[in-house]
């Protein structure tokens, strides 16, 4: 959060988000200490993070920085457009910029090629039956970008 940055959640909600047991760890939690075999098959103590059932109960501390962005991006077809439209509808323009990525780049994820990767589908599947199906999909993935202001 104090570098700028985000974090997408495209069809999950808070408790699938693992990174949340990483901020834990950074906030000085000890994770749950759990026995595993290692690679030579001797059991071993190590970290492991516990239940993500409660984290449901942050997202009304995290309500003020939350965005939603509904896209139209056909992600179970072609996940390589869904991204680069995630990225473009949450990268600032001084980073599309600096990275090439996000609504200026050219870059392999650019949105200009998801466009064009699009339309081809489009034409392919023909119309208006494919951006029903399209819309759907949409339709049912939220993507949540969470940041720090």
């Amino acid at each position: 959060a104090e570098a700028g940055g985000f974090v997408l959640l495209m069809g999950v909600a808070l408790e699938t988000m693992t990174l949340l047991h990483l901020a834990e760890q950074v906030a000085g939690r000890v994770p749950f200490r759990r026995w595993a075999n290692d690679r030579q098959g001797r059991p071993q103590q190590v970290e492991a993070g516990g239940c993500s059932d409660g984290f449901g109960r942050l997202a009304p501390l995290l309500e003020p920085w939350r965005r939603q962005r509904r896209r139209c991006a056909p992600a179970r077809r072609s996940p390589t457009a869904a991204t680069s439209t995630a990225s473009a509808a949450t990268t600032p323009s001084w980073a599309a910029r600096s990275w090439g990525v996000g609504g200026r780049g050219r870059g392999e994820n650019s949105p200009q090629r998801a466009r064009r990767a699009q339309r081809r589908e489009k034409k392919a599947k023909g119309g208006a039956a494919h951006m029903r199906k399209v819309f759907a999909c949409a339709q049912r993935t939220a993507a949540i970008g969470v940041r720090r202001r």
